[in-house]
């Protein structure tokens, strides 16, 4: 453990930063967004589909595969093997954050303690500053 060096979280969030600033981000003029979460609402008896991804021909056909992508979905697992093999290295997959902070929320009971609460918040905190919340 001759490794570890103890920092107060200041002090490593200063570092973080500091060096955060230094980076630098490449532009890119042509790349495309995608946010999709795929809904089945019925209306009757006939099913309806709204923003509904259908098929891989589908997205080849509406997305150049040749230019960079950002495609942001929900948990399903077909998606990032069958995005992959659309788009390759051009593709940045990124779960949305909605479905990820519903999975940490269902990780919890519906009675939390204080304590969990806090763990809780502290883990959604990850995506979201919600330092103003606890």
């Amino acid at each position: 453990m001759d490794f570890i060096y103890p920092r107060s979280r200041s002090t490593i969030l200063r570092a973080f930063y500091k060096e955060m600033e230094q980076e630098t981000v490449p532009f890119s003029e042509n790349i495309h967004m995608v946010h999709y979460d795929e809904q089945h609402p019925k209306e009757g008896r006939c099913q309806k589909y709204r923003l509904t991804l259908l098929d891989k021909e589908f997205l080849r056909k509406n997305l150049d595969a040749s230019e960079p992508v950002f495609i942001v979905t929900d948990f399903d697992k077909r998606y990032p093997d069958i995005l992959k093999e659309i788009f390759g290295d051009k593709l940045v997959h990124q779960y949305c954050l909605m479905h990820l902070n519903k999975l940490i929320v269902s990780d919890f009971p519906k009675n939390t303690t204080i304590e969990q609460e806090l763990l809780k918040y502290r883990l959604l905190n990850i995506f979201y500053n919600r330092e103003n919340e606890i």
